[in-house]
């Protein structure tokens, strides 16, 4: 429904065929399985949502929108060779408090700067700064960032620190 297709009753056969239409308001889109939608407009621009895990099917469109690009572009060819790479992510939404099922419980702020040595600069708001990577900020275990405000706070000898987050 979300994505514009037909109730059942104004599908057309092949609609109702290939499952491109909906009858209740809780229908999932192809019954919950992986699926795939592409989208593309007049003046070429294509979008694709994968609803999978299998990183062939994503291999397989990147040379399908290299493939539509060299033909609307002409005079070219198309290349690609390489793979995916894929990392475990979080969304932490908006605002976000250490949670022991994500950052763990076992490390703490002091143990953190002993181990990083002389490659930080610490502040007397009680948080550290990379020497090298000037953008990496380590910050007390109980900090906490929301970035509709754009700061992160912590408390130090009771009292409510903050840096801007950007």
């Amino acid at each position: 429904k979300a994505l514009g297709l037909p109730h059942l009753s104004d599908a057309t056969d092949d609609q109702k065929a290939t499952g491109m239409c909906w009858e209740n308001e809780d229908d999932q889109y192809n019954n919950g399985q992986p699926f795939k939608i592409t989208l593309r407009d007049k003046r070429g621009i294509m979008v694709t949502i994968l609803a999978d895990n299998y990183f062939g099917y994503c291999k397989k469109e990147v040379k399908t929108q290299i493939g539509l690009t060299a033909n609307i572009f002409g005079l070219a060819e198309e290349e690609h060779a390489g793979g995916a790479i894929a990392f475990k992510s979080y969304s932490l939404g908006t605002n976000f408090y250490p949670d022991e099922a994500i950052v763990g419980t076992s490390h703490t702020f002091e143990e953190a700067l002993k181990l990083l040595g002389n490659t930080v600069i610490v502040h007397p708001k009680g948080y550290a700064t990379d020497k090298k990577y000037t953008n990496i900020h380590i910050l007390p275990q109980d900090m906490s960032v929301d970035l509709n405000a754009q700061n992160a706070t912590w408390t130090k000898n009771g009292e409510t620190q903050s840096i801007r987050v950007l």
